[in-house]
């Protein structure tokens, strides 16, 4: 018997037009979250935007409750107070929970506030501290930027950081994942937390054509082989790397 989810009508039916998300197409299929994602995808049925997604389904009154008291339980200081919040602001919260706004942007902090934020910064950092109520002087901040930074090592942190979170890489992730059947090659897991991992070291071909800058990443064929990627999940990846970093430990011996 086919399942319903793999059924490109049925599951284009519920996603479209009775606008259910993607979770709550999984609760009727009684399976995974994960599952219904591969399967939209593998019956090339395209996702709504943000905007699309959130269509009425914003400042419910339940949510806002429930919202404002997550949020009272991670702040000690308020917690139980049933007037912390304003209308305006609990909105805010809203917002920034479901990915608009970030919920305190433009409202400047209370003096109460900020005389409780002085107060952490004195019992972590310590007001002892030879640099407590100084600032740095610019000679000294030009100083540890760059490289003239004590801890510089050639701009590859920034380079790799730049490389990862492009367009291109994540294009390259995906093609792994959608080829492997979003399966974890080594112990078989299907969804969850999947990683892609590169077979030949992703520094070992930075190095080989020494790649400096982002443009010439985006232009090395051999960074964005589909052949030289696996799909693991996140425990197999991290034991893989232990096991790496093992072997060539015991070789330098």
């Amino acid at each position: 018997m086919i399942k319903k989810y793999k059924d490109k009508e049925w599951l284009e039916n519920k996603y479209w037009e009775e606008e259910l998300s993607k979770t709550e197409i999984a609760k009727l299929c009684n399976t995974g979250y994960s599952t219904i994602h591969y399967w939209m995808i593998k019956l090339n049925i395209p996702r709504r935007s943000q905007s699309e997604a959130l269509k009425g389904r914003i400042f419910s009154e339940e949510h806002i409750n429930n919202l404002s008291e997550s949020h009272k339980g991670h702040m000690p200081w308020n917690k139980g107070r049933k007037d912390c919040y304003s209308e305006e602001i609990i909105e805010r919260m809203v917002k920034s929970h479901m990915g608009q706004i970030a919920w305190n942007k433009g409202i400047p902090h209370s003096q109460m506030t900020k005389d409780k934020i002085s107060e952490v910064a004195k019992k972590r950092i310590g007001i002892n501290s030879p640099m407590w109520g100084k600032h740095h002087s610019e000679e000294t901040k030009e100083k540890m930027r760059g490289k003239n930074s004590w801890n510089w090592k050639g701009g590859i942190t920034s380079l790799r950081h730049s490389i990862r979170t492009s367009f291109k890489y994540r294009q390259w992730r995906d093609d792994i994942f959608t080829r492997d059947n979003f399966t974890c090659q080594y112990c078989g897991q299907v969804g969850g937390n999947l990683e892609a991992h590169h077979i030949k070291s992703f520094d070992s071909i930075l190095q080989k054509y020494e790649i400096t800058t982002l443009e010439e990443a985006l232009d090395c064929e051999e960074l964005w082989n589909i052949n030289n990627g696996i799909t693991l999940c996140k425990k197999c990846h991290k034991k893989l790397h232990k096991r790496m970093i093992r072997t060539k430990c015991q070789s330098k011996l």
